[in-house]
């Protein structure tokens, strides 16, 4: 009995990722924002991040990375989606 619980543990163990799996993990993503500006309404931006640990943070980096200001016709940004997260 023991025995078997053993490698029953040691096969569930081989199968989870170590630390240093987890960490080479890294997402490249893309968002668009939606701008809004005196001259203009509705026109976009497009931002990208990389070495990104995982979607929900790609998310949350990319819509407070702002590429409204930095754009033609300039403003703030209305609104955000994320359109690709990949891992790389």
């Amino acid at each position: 009995m023991l025995k078997a619980l053993t490698i029953a543990i040691a096969s569930l163990l081989s199968t989870m990722p170590c630390a240093a799996e987890a960490q080479t993990r890294l997402f490249r993503a893309y968002g668009e924002h939606t701008c809004q500006s005196r001259q203009s309404l509705g026109h976009k931006c497009d931002v990208m991040g990389t070495s990104i640990t995982d979607c929900n943070k790609a998310y949350y980096d990319l819509k407070r990375d702002d590429c409204c200001r930095r754009s033609k016709d300039g403003g703030v940004s209305i609104n955000f989606k994320l359109t690709k997260c990949t891992q790389y």
